[in-house]
């Protein structure tokens, strides 16, 4: 993915996960909801792996 200026990390993230879910053909009147958990998600884990470390595989 190439850069976007003026972009937070958040915009960016938006904006991958959006592209991702048109390429799997995701319904679109889903995609606002899709997104939105996509972003807790990661926004979860970051924190949780921010403090105990990322787990091994």
């Amino acid at each position: 993915m190439r850069p976007v200026r003026g972009c937070s990390s958040g915009c960016r993230l938006r904006s991958a996960t959006k592209s991702l879910l048109a390429r799997r053909n995701y319904p679109p009147d889903q995609t606002p909801k899709a997104i939105n958990l996509a972003l807790k998600q990661m926004e979860h884990f970051a924190n949780e792996w921010s403090t105990k470390g990322a787990p091994e595989s």
